[in-house]
């Protein structure tokens, strides 16, 4: 009879690969920047912000109010968020990640990566650009477990100061930045090692 560590031994040498499973610290831990990436299958995506703020504004605005304000016109606006959403989905595609639908229903409880975008001019030649990434999870309250909350469990920030002209491309530089970070990691998290 023959014992299961001899079959094992058997298997590895005549070549039958071992069974792989996820990427682990060499203590046999999953490295901890993966957990919340663990078990996920693909995420809803939302983009918050896209709209930036003007501090110090000297004198009177002339021109066109919004893009004075902001920095961008309407039309810059809603080409930056199409070129943002066309990048996200490009890197998910890419990288084999669901890009999960909206419901639209108080109910939906699947994960969402909520990407807000804001920018403010701080000096008439200097911008502020900021990016956060969140990771949004249904969670139930401790108080009150029929209630669902979200919760964050995996973010990251990006500031940057620019005092350049094109504000859209710094812009999308920075949200594909961000979006590549946790593409990376969710790749990580799914990856079968061997």
């Amino acid at each position: 009879m023959m014992t299961p560590s001899i079959v094992v031994a058997g298997l590895l040498a005549i070549g039958v690969p071992a069974a792989t499973g996820q990427e682990r610290a060499p203590n046999g831990q999953i490295y901890r920047e993966l957990l919340p990436f663990v078990g996920l299958d693909g995420v809803r995506v939302e983009i918050h912000g896209l709209g930036g703020g003007v501090f110090n504004i000297p004198g009177p605005i002339t021109g066109d109010p919004e893009t004075t304000l902001t920095g961008l016109s309407r039309a810059e606006h809603e080409q930056l968020e199409r070129d943002i959403r066309s990048d996200i989905e490009e890197a998910f595609r890419n990288s084999r990640i669901p890009l999960l639908p909206s419901s639209g229903s108080a109910d939906e409880v699947r994960p969402l990566l909520v990407i807000d975008i804001g920018w403010g001019r701080v000096k008439p030649d200097t911008i502020t650009v900021h990016v956060r990434i969140d990771l949004l999870e249904a969670a139930r309250l401790v108080k009150d477990p029929s209630r669902i909350g979200w919760a964050s469990s995996w973010g990251s920030t990006y500031y940057s100061v620019s005092s350049g002209p094109d504000l859209a491309a710094l812009v999308r530089s920075i949200a594909r930045g961000q979006v590549s970070s946790f593409v990376a990691l969710y790749v990580r998290a799914h990856t079968k090692t061997g």
